[in-house]
């Protein structure tokens, strides 16, 4: 096998060719294409992720209050305590802990529909609680931002029939 070396060029220095020029300025634009790609593939995954943060959230407030359909107070669960008179609120907050998405209790809503529309202190056969959270989310890069705005509204709601027991036959 045999090496080819570069041949001196004929003023004696090593000169480069014109193509290295030109591959330099067609690395430059599409780099410039690919990480505007690359950065509005991963604004968009954080959208994804917060969406199916805050539907996950809906879910355990909404099975909270098919248990306790009365525990929800606009206040926050204190941090990594249980609070049996804000459950709902403790059960969305603890779902979300560690997680890059924070919800507070005001943009929590809790209703109950079905056979009583009030929510009672023990759960009620034939009704349902239902638990909406809406949030907005800020996407970083300008690309997304010009096409959907500065702010994305992301909101989901779950539904669960509430728990009610039979009461016991007595003798």
């Amino acid at each position: 096998m045999r090496l080819h070396r570069r041949r001196p060029s004929r003023d004696g220095a090593n000169s480069k060719s014109p193509s290295a020029g030109q591959a330099l300025v067609e690395l430059a634009l599409v780099a410039t294409v690919l990480i505007t790609l690359f950065a509005s593939a991963f604004d968009l995954g954080r959208v994804f992720y917060a969406y199916i943060t805050i539907s996950n959230a809906a879910r355990a407030g909404a099975l909270q209050a098919s248990i306790t359909p009365d525990s929800f107070k606009s206040q926050d669960c204190a941090a990594n305590t249980w609070d049996a008179t804000n459950a709902v609120v403790c059960a969305v907050e603890h779902e979300t802990a560690g997680s890059l998405i924070s919800i507070t209790h005001s943009q929590i809503t809790v209703t109950c529909s079905g056979a009583s529309t009030t929510c009672s202190a023990t759960p009620q056969a034939g009704t349902r609680s239902e638990v909406a959270i809406a949030t907005s989310f800020s996407p970083i890069t300008p690309f997304i931002s010009a096409i959907v705005g500065p702010t994305v509204s992301v909101s989901s709601a779950a539904v669960a029939d509430q728990v009610a027991l039979p009461s016991p036959l007595l003798p």
